[in-house]
């Protein structure tokens, strides 16, 4: 195991040993997204409706920002499982990253809300929920309330704390070279270090503001009347979704499943350059 590299999948079935690092599976999905593909214009077009409804007067952000974000921070509570990664590797089994996605969400709407409150008149928290939507919630499927409570999750909260620093540096080291490409994220990232100490206080309180960010979105999607920020979450997490899929699928050799086909789909569709 490389200290510096943080570790996104590890599997020793069969006598073979399959390790995925979080730049090149993030790195992979993001070559899947084309500027100009059916899913960013249609996104771009639903932001401008959802900035005549905020205070932003000097926009700094475009859907394809937004997109990116989500893609680079997704997984970036992985890097806080690495007792799991080294205890998987110890015993040529298969790490376990149940509840990554809460501490990634918590992270990036920490980030964010710096931000905001850096430059307000750049940026407002309601920009950024399509991707913290996506984040928080695309491994639902595998029910995100058992997540919260799981034992390994709960681990993660009682982590020493002086290893966080050193774990976020890690995250900066693993993504500067993708974000470099990204003014956006590349921000959000540069904040990480000066986040930490928040990050401490997170990690001892990662169920309630779970919870929080949970309602939170919730509310959003159930209540407010603003049909385009419905719709760019709602795109946002299929897109994810998608991309999430078919990039493991590629680095963990996985054979496609009927849902796996569905992504192929998806991403060629919406995703690819669109020539029409």
């Amino acid at each position: 195991m490389e200290n510096q590299r943080i570790i996104s999948f590890y599997k020793h079935y069969d006598g073979e040993t399959i390790v995925e690092y979080l730049g090149e599976h993030v790195g992979e999905m993001i070559k899947s997204v084309d500027i100009e593909s059916k899913t960013v214009v249609f996104g771009e077009e639903l932001l401008k409706q959802v900035i005549k409804s905020t205070s932003v007067t000097g926009l700094d952000i475009s859907y394809y920002d937004i997109l990116y974000a989500s893609i680079v921070f997704h997984d970036i509570g992985k890097a806080f499982y690495r007792e799991q990664v080294k205890q998987a590797i110890k015993k040529q089994g298969t790490a376990v990253f149940s509840g990554h996605e809460i501490i990634s969400a918590i992270i990036l709407e920490e980030l964010f809300k710096t931000l905001e409150y850096m430059h307000p008149s750049k940026y407002s928290i309601k920009l950024i929920k399509p991707a913290l939507f996506a984040v928080l919630f695309h491994h639902h499927a595998l029910s995100i309330r058992k997540r919260i409570k799981s034992h390994i999750l709960q681990q993660i909260t009682r982590t020493n704390q002086d290893s966080i620093n050193e774990t976020i540096t890690e995250i900066i080291e693993e993504l500067k070279p993708i974000t470099k490409n990204n003014s956006f994220t590349n921000t959000l990232l540069n904040q990480l270090k000066e986040t930490a100490p928040k990050i401490k206080m997170i990690l001892r309180d990662t169920t309630r503001k779970y919870y929080e960010i949970r309602e939170e979105l919730i509310r959003t999607l159930m209540r407010t009347k603003e049909t385009c920020l419905k719709k760019l979450m709602y795109l946002t997490l299929t897109t994810l979704i998608t991309l999430d899929y078919e990039a493991a699928r590629k680095t963990r050799k996985q054979e496609p499943t009927t849902f796996g086909k569905m992504c192929s789909q998806w991403r060629k569709h919406y995703l690819e350059q669109n020539l029409f």
